[in-house]
């Protein structure tokens, strides 16, 4: 499976995981929240940086 982000596709497992752990970006956070239908605030975004 795979999340098209800011036009880079990133592959994620089964389980929405990423396949290889340099994908990761605030955008790329914010794409995997708005699988699961969620938002992620600027207090989110502060914890997970």
């Amino acid at each position: 499976m795979a999340l098209d982000v800011n036009g880079k596709s990133v592959e994620v497992t089964e389980n929405g995981y990423l396949v290889e752990i340099t994908d990761w970006n605030e955008d790329v956070a914010k794409a995997l929240a708005a699988e699961d239908e969620l938002e992620l605030t600027e207090k989110h975004m502060d914890v997970v940086n």
